[in-house]
């Protein structure tokens, strides 16, 4: 069960729900629960946070 959630809250930050909403879905009183235990970097967000950043300095340079 604790995979199920956990592999939940990973694609749910993914996918852009606030992690304020996924706390309270998951029961946590605690933002710090949500994040620190169920939330992680996977290799793929981490490319798209360079993509994100690389198209920002793309844009702002023309």
């Amino acid at each position: 069960m604790y995979t199920l959630r956990h592999t939940y809250a990973i694609r749910a930050i993914e996918s852009g729900m606030q992690p304020k909403v996924l706390q309270k879905l998951l029961g946590h009183a605690s933002i710090k629960t949500t994040m620190d235990r169920y939330v992680h970097v996977t290799d793929d967000s981490l490319l798209n946070g360079v993509r994100q950043f690389e198209s920002y300095q793309t844009a702002s340079v023309e």
